[in-house]
């Protein structure tokens, strides 16, 4: 079901709204299409959904012990709302004002007055208390770790038989990092000294590839689109892999 909420961010409104896709009717989390909407719009939404997906069963986890009720019974659209508010406060380090007033307003707007209150009332009890959120504790590794880190129990249970508890935490930590890209450079249009100044002017975080001398590692990909490198031909997008095959 669409919403369309005037008060809230347009990417929060479309990001509830694909996530309530994505439980309907099976969407896909990387085909998030959003019309009339500028780029910024656009890269907030994905990567709301894209976050809330990937740590789905550590949001529902620490939403389900602040929660005072049946957090498995309650409604899908309050659910996905919570869960993307705590996204921001946990993963994206948004002011608490701002991702609480927002979602609250959402779920004003969106459910009911009620629903405000409560999404109000659980996000601030989190996150003041953020400190001492709760580890799982069910008394089986496997499902402790894979509600910890997000990842499906099976395959915890996998890794562990296999690599061990250490190992499989480093493994599960590793798995829900942010991805870094990986750019070549063109010697035929340009230089990476050049490449790099650029990405300094336009506060992209980069390093040098340790594996090839003509990669380098980017955190966002985005100043790279909206600029002229890439449509230049100066730099591809092209993981460090491929280039180590060539």
């Amino acid at each position: 079901m669409d919403v369309t909420i005037d008060t809230v961010s347009p990417a929060r409104v479309h990001a509830l709204d694909h996530l309530e896709r994505v439980r309907e009717d099976e969407a896909f989390v990387d085909k998030l299409t959003i019309e009339d909407a500028d780029a910024r719009t656009r890269r907030q939404a994905r990567e709301l959904v894209a976050g809330v997906t990937r740590q789905r069963r550590w949001l529902d986890f620490v939403l389900g012990e602040a929660y005072h009720g049946d957090y498995d019974s309650m409604e899908h659209r309050l659910r996905e709302i919570l869960r993307l508010g705590l996204y921001e406060l946990l993963f994206q380090s948004t002011p608490t004002h701002a991702a609480v007033d927002e979602y609250v307003e959402l779920a004003k707007k969106a459910l009911r007055p009620g629903a405000g209150n409560l999404v109000n009332g659980v996000l601030r009890t989190i996150d003041r208390d953020r400190e001492h959120i709760p580890n799982p504790d069910t008394g089986d590794d496997a499902e402790d770790l894979a509600l910890r880190y997000s990842h499906p129990t099976w395959m915890v249970r996998r890794w562990l038989d296999r690599f061990g508890l250490d190992e499989t935490t480093e493994l599960l930590r590793a798995n829900n990092r942010r991805p870094m890209y990986s750019v070549r450079v063109n010697p035929l249009r340009t230089t990476k000294p050049e490449v790099a100044e650029w990405l300094d002017e336009h506060d992209v975080v980069h390093v040098d590839s340790p594996y090839l001398d003509r990669y380098l590692r980017l955190k966002r990909l985005q100043a790279l689109i909206e600029g002229d490198l890439l449509d230049d031909g100066h730099v591809a997008v092209q993981d460090e892999s491929a280039g180590l095959v060539v």
